[in-house]
């Protein structure tokens, strides 16, 4: 009878312990949701897809007359898919610097900012001591100046690709995070990472998979350095 109860009690406490945590991670999911994070949730789909080489495909959003995923430049914003085991999946964003009044060192270009060509490190995928070896994955490329958070348009004279600097990081980050749910529905195992400050984003990503799939068992975030 003790061992039972002990068993009974473990249970309980487990289960305790696991809805405080669900609690705890619905109120993260409420904050960013009140923040705004979510508000272009599914309203962003590709205009294109192409493959261009090495297993990845390339998909490019219709810039919508300004109104939709874009570069700085206001060119076209573009994510890349790779497809490989389809329950774990790696979602990568690139990292590139930042942009502001007489600064610009960011990256400008989306067509600038491809998957790296040599395969090295996490881009090894004949490496077997590379643990994303065999995930699909997701490369969102950085070019809105503002570590895919911002949502605002300057007015600038000074900047070198026009009057107007475009910070459209959410809508971006947004674009791209509804593209790899949408490729990729069977992901049960998802890593979030990014290059330099391009981790800051990462809180709002994982907002993203909570809504939908709040049953993942793991939500890793790391950063590549």
């Amino acid at each position: 009878v003790d061992g039972r109860e002990h068993t009974v009690r473990t249970l309980v406490a487990r289960l305790e312990s696991h809805r405080r945590e669900l609690q705890a991670e619905n109120g993260q999911l409420k904050k960013t949701q009140d923040a705004g994070v979510d508000k272009y949730v599914g309203q962003f789909t590709p205009a294109s897809s192409v493959e261009v080489g090495d297993g990845w495909t390339k998909h490019t959003f219709d810039p919508e007359s300004g109104n939709g995923p874009i570069c700085i430049a206001g060119t076209p914003y573009s994510v890349f898919t790779r497809a490989g085991n389809p329950s774990r999946l790696l979602v990568f964003n690139q990292g590139g610097g930042a942009c502001w009044q007489d600064f610009y060192f960011c990256n400008i270009l989306s067509e600038e900012q491809e998957p790296p060509l040599v395969r090295a490190g996490i881009w090894d995928f004949d490496n077997k001591d590379n643990p994303f070896a065999s995930y699909s994955m997701v490369y969102m490329p950085y070019c809105d100046g503002s570590t895919f958070t911002g949502d605002n348009d300057v007015q600038d004279p000074g900047f070198p690709y026009g009057t107007v600097r475009f910070h459209r990081g959410l809508r971006n980050l947004t674009a791209g995070m509804d593209l790899a749910r949408a490729t990729f529905p069977r992901a049960r195992m998802v890593t979030v990472a990014g290059r330099s400050e391009r981790i800051l984003s990462v809180p709002g990503e994982l907002c993203f998979w909570q809504q939908d799939a709040p049953h993942l068992p793991e939500r890793r975030r790391t950063d590549c350095g």
